[in-house]
């Protein structure tokens, strides 16, 4: 697994052909670090095949597609990966064979999907290209291998589960489509993932309460629906985090009232 971390180490700016590129400053791969890290799994993707290119992906919608050989014989100290530019911040690392399909989404709703290949394969200072072109006030929440389905979660725990050919392929750099449309009642988009039926997840919430569904227990909705409740929460409660999970996990109970009708078993993170 190869953490990435953010740096506010300020790096020079690489001369890049694509005039959308962007300079700011580093993240960095490392084996430690303090700061929030995001991660990604080097040795295959999520189908099974060895990964040959790390894809990062930012806040803002810079992509950036890397050869996984860049970053052979960490050290401690780590290794920049991606100049960021200032008021960004590094959102999710995807292993890939290089030859998938990426789709980006945003807190309001919006959807884009295009092959990797459109992201040239770049080293590891330079500061990448435009993945989406975002509305005023929008900005990218998650990032995923376009396969399945594609899981949509808000904030206030509403999720579902859409198919990724609903998202009509388009070129990298794209405005996209609306994929979700987000209410005061679900809140806005938190995170996306890529799913199967056969999949389980965790959901954790500000209270620290974990849930887990499976996958086929969640409703299959179409590009405009609001999806169903995941998890019950109090007031001022918001969901921070999912992900997908290998079989074997342990639960421990918690209250009655964490799930809701999405099939969920419970669970509580007590550290």
């Amino acid at each position: 697994m190869l953490p990435v971390r953010m740096s506010g180490r300020a790096e020079g700016i690489a001369e890049l052909a694509d005039a959308d590129d962007v300079p700011a400053e580093s993240a960095e791969f490392s084996d430690t670090d303090d700061e929030r890290a995001e991660s990604a799994e080097a040795a295959d993707t999520d189908g099974g095949k060895p990964a040959q290119y790390l894809i990062m992906v930012t806040r803002r919608g810079v992509i950036k597609r890397t050869r996984l050989s860049e970053f052979d014989n960490i050290k401690k100290g780590g290794k920049v990966a991606l100049n960021i530019r200032e008021g960004d911040e590094l959102i999710t690392v995807l292993p890939s064979d290089g030859a998938r399909e990426i789709f980006l989404a945003t807190e309001g709703g919006m959807g884009i999907r295009f092959p990797e290949t459109d992201v040239r394969p770049m080293g590891r200072t330079a500061s990448g290209v435009k993945g989406m072109t975002l509305k005023d006030g929008d900005h990218i929440v998650g990032a995923s291998v376009a396969d399945g389905f594609v899981l949509f979660v808000t904030e206030n725990g509403y999720g579902k589960c859409t198919p990724v050919d609903e998202c009509r392929n388009q070129h990298r750099g794209g405005s996209g489509i609306i994929i979700y449309k987000p209410s005061d009642r679900t809140g806005p988009v938190m995170d996306v993932c890529a799913v199967t039926q056969s999949d389980e997840l965790m959901l954790i919430n500000s209270d620290g309460v974990i849930i887990r569904i499976r996958v086929a227990d969640i409703s299959v909705q179409g590009r405009y629906a609001q999806g169903v409740k995941l998890i019950n929460m109090g007031e001022g409660v918001t969901v921070k985090g999912i992900a997908k999970i290998k079989d074997g996990a342990e639960a421990v109970d918690v209250p009655e009232d964490a799930t809701a009708d999405a099939g969920g078993d419970k669970t509580r993170d007590d550290e």
